[in-house]
């Protein structure tokens, strides 16, 4: 119960302001981030394609912070529609470059181990690419060429699954999930994405890989859970 409150305190006070190693490289080394997880998970080629920015799914916010230091501002809200043992803290680490959400669940059992962490990182900026050499301002082509298993939507267009998700979230849609993050990816009109084929034993999320798009040309990259 003290977790309960120490975290709904937070949202109430601060709402308004890959396994990663614990050896995380300090923040001068930000730079080489992308580098610096292809190397880590060559030895698994499904985890360096769903990691960007020297971060996968499941880091901790301290490996976040050992590479990029503290962020500009956090925005924090609780998430889950089936009661408070399955809420979890999302906390939004908000940088002028990339935003970053790790998920702390409220239930501190046995029942939510290895959940929490790293569940989103987003980047806005073209010093950094992906695994595959993609980047801010790279086009809807170069992306076929580099991911053969893509899947590109016009805005809008619903696919009942990520194309339908960034829709709903750009549109302010999304309150069904209990979300009120003010989410703000600037003009859109295709979402391309590569979808994982391994499912995490976590409500059954699997991880994707997404590019948002305006006049061809990338203007976001997402790596996050996505519930199938």
């Amino acid at each position: 119960m003290t977790k309960i409150r120490t975290a709904l305190l937070c949202i109430l006070i601060c709402t308004a302001a890959t396994g990663c190693s614990r050896n995380a490289p300090s923040a001068t080394d930000h730079t080489n981030a992308a580098s610096l997880t292809s190397m880590k998970d060559s030895a698994d080629p499904e985890n360096s394609l769903y990691s960007i920015l020297g971060l996968s799914i499941g880091c901790s916010e301290d490996d976040v912070t050992a590479l990029y230091g503290e962020p500009d501002s956090r925005y924090y809200e609780i998430v889950g529609t089936y009661g408070v043992t399955d809420q979890s803290l999302h906390t939004h680490m908000i940088y002028h470059d990339k935003t970053i959400v790790a998920r702390d669940f409220l239930d501190q059992s046995e029942k939510y181990d290895g959940q929490n962490g790293v569940v989103e990182i987003e980047m806005r900026n073209g010093k950094f690419e992906t695994s595959q050499g993609i980047k801010i301002g790279d086009s809807a082509q170069k992306i076929k060429k580099q991911y053969h298993n893509v899947r590109i939507y016009s805005y809008g267009e619903k696919d009942d699954l990520v194309a339908s998700l960034i829709f709903n979230r750009a549109e302010k849609k999304d309150t069904y999930k209990n979300r009120d993050y003010p989410y703000e990816y600037g003009k859109i009109d295709q979402v391309a994405y590569v979808l994982s084929q391994k499912k995490y034993n976590d409500h059954c999320n699997i991880p994707a890989l997404i590019f948002l798009l305006y006049k061809n040309k990338v203007t976001r990259i997402i790596v996050m859970n996505t519930i199938q």
